[in-house]
Order: C-alpha cells, then sequence, then structure tokens
C-alpha cells in the first residue's frame, strides 16, 4: 500500500511552470506542494505476504493493483 502524489495533477501544472521559465521568471516561481495524494493497494503483493487487505479498505483506495 502506497500513498502517492497523482501525477496527473503534476502535469497539469507543469505547464504553468514552464511557461514562467521560458518568459525568464524563474526566480520568482514559487514552489508548490500538491496536497491531493492517492492510495494505491497492490493486491498480488499483499496475497504473496499472506496479509488480508479489509474490504472497507479496498473500496477507499485509488487504484488497486490485481
Amino acid at each position: 500500500m502506497a500513498f502517492a502524489v497523482e501525477f496527473r495533477d503534476l502535469y497539469v501544472r507543469a505547464p504553468v511552470f514552464i511557461d514562467e521559465i521560458l518568459k525568464g521568471k524563474g526566480r520568482e516561481t514559487s514552489i508548490e506542494q500538491l496536497t491531493r495524494v492517492g492510495q494505491w493497494i497492490n493486491l498480488r503483493t499483499a496475497r504473496t505476504l499472506r496479509l488480508i487487505i479489509p474490504r472497507a479498505l479496498l473500496l477507499q483506495a485509488q487504484r488497486v493493483i490485481e
């Protein structure tokens, strides 16, 4: 199981940063931290380790890898 940043959100923000850098405003660009994270569960690994993942946890996950 992992909590990770949604890469789609990073791809949406990237053009804004590139635009500012190409316009010469790279020093003025603020640092941002994404607040949305996704929960991913790898069931194949869980089965290999003989772990039981509760159904409620599986329903909350944004991505379940079979």
